[in-house]
């Protein structure tokens, strides 16, 4: 599998009930955009707790150009309150990171 983008979430706080941790990023750039579900990080351990960083390989998902915006769907009815110090993404083809 081909990775495209590499997603790190840093947590600085977080309640969250229950195994299903899963968060959506609405990503929009200059050339679409693109949602995507948080739900199986790379790091091996669950996801969005406190102090830790996450990371996330997204497959398959064509550049979306300069990226212009960020939204976040924490409506999950597991996440009680959930805090991010950062939300860094990178496109590997060209390393163009944006944070």
């Amino acid at each position: 599998r081909k990775v495209d983008y590499v997603i790190y979430t840093r947590t600085i706080a977080s309640e969250l009930k229950g195994p299903d941790r899963a968060i959506k990023l609405l990503i929009q750039g200059n050339k679409g955009k693109h949602e995507v579900e948080l739900s199986n990080p790379a790091t091996m351990y669950n996801s969005f707790q406190p102090g830790h960083k996450d990371e996330y390989h997204i497959e398959n998902m064509n550049s979306l150009g300069e990226l212009q915006s960020i939204e976040i769907d924490i409506t999950h009815q597991n996440i009680k309150r959930l805090g991010l110090d950062y939300i860094e993404i990178t496109y590997l083809k060209t390393n163009d990171s944006y944070r």
